[in-house]
């Protein structure tokens, strides 16, 4: 594990001064090869990290981010209580989606290439385990209560979902084409993904393994994300320049909030108060209020940004 101390404790420290005042945003910024941290009332600030980094995983107790850069097909982990960043070896190919466990003491990676999900150990981001998957996995969400990984297959259109103390129960569901995005809501176990290829929403009920509803949206649907405030999902979809906003009592699009140029992932803070979109042809990061959808502001954050997520102060 090779450390790498070329992001100064200073930068750090500014870090940790703007989680203070305010919850902050971090996107991965593809084409420059950096993260962009951002609090609500300062300029972004930019850290390079491998090359094109895609995916972005936070763990709050741990206070542990984790990068999946693409084109480096290794990890950066950055200590957020000891400034600290590593950078895992390249043992990866192409990888994608990442998230932690419920303790943060492992997480889990997408290997798009090699069709698996690889478990690494917190500290020493040695390999646990891993996991085969379908064609082409790019995102990937957990059932914590249940201990379930779900991945979307692009390649075959298909999400696998894997029982983790019992990897041989992996099953395998057909959804739409090209399916992306993934958001699971524990409180009826559905889980919701988007087919770029169909420009629909595919909506699993996971406790039996079926697929009950399929929703058209907008062009090019990427990412999700949940509000269980408003009993709502938000799609960002790319091609039509626009958020779809599906009511989750009936799955209708209840309504559609124009961005700027190809919105590609979107998150939500801790109070469910605000959304960020990245925007990937504006090279910017759009925030927005959640109760009535006014455009707050805009940041430029470098190329191609994807990956987006908010970290509340510690």
């Amino acid at each position: 594990m090779d450390k790498c101390y070329s992001y100064v404790k200073l930068v750090f420290s500014i870090l940790l001064m703007y989680q203070s005042l305010h919850a902050s945003w971090i996107t991965a910024a593809s084409g420059t090869h950096s993260l962009v941290l951002q609090n609500a009332s300062n300029e972004p600030l930019q850290i390079q990290v491998g090359k094109s980094p895609k995916f972005l995983a936070w763990h709050e107790k741990e206070n542990l981010l984790v990068v999946t850069n693409s084109e480096s097909n290794n990890l950066s982990v950055i200590n957020l209580n000891t400034y600290e960043t590593y950078h895992s070896l390249p043992i990866f190919k192409d990888p994608r989606g990442v998230i932690f466990d419920k303790n943060g003491g492992s997480f889990y990676v997408v290997s798009k290439d090699e069709r698996l999900i690889y478990r690494l150990c917190s500290k020493t981001l040695n390999v646990l385990n891993t996991y085969p998957t379908g064609e082409s996995p790019r995102s990937i969400t957990m059932n914590y209560a249940r201990d379930k990984i779900f991945v979307s297959n692009n390649g075959d259109a298909s999400v696998s979902i894997i029982q983790l103390n019992d990897p041989l129960k992996h099953k395998k569901i057909p959804v739409g084409k090209n399916p992306y995005g993934l958001a699971f809501d524990p409180r009826d176990s559905r889980l919701y993904i988007t087919s770029i290829g169909e420009n629909t929403i595919w909506i699993v009920d996971t406790k039996k393994m079926e697929v009950i509803d399929v929703i058209p949206v907008a062009r090019h649907p990427t990412h999700l994300c949940l509000d269980p405030k408003r009993d709502r999902l938000y799609v960002t979809c790319m091609d039509d320049n626009l958020i779809c906003v599906i009511n989750l009592h009936n799955y209708s699009v209840e309504k559609k909030v124009p961005t700027q140029k190809a919105p590609f992932s979107i998150a939500l803070d801790k109070d469910l108060s605000l959304a960020v979109v990245t925007c990937n042809k504006s090279n910017s990061v759009q925030t927005f209020d959640l109760d009535s959808f006014a455009s707050v502001n805009s940041h430029q954050v470098g190329n191609d940004p994807h990956g987006i997520i908010f970290i509340s102060p510690q």
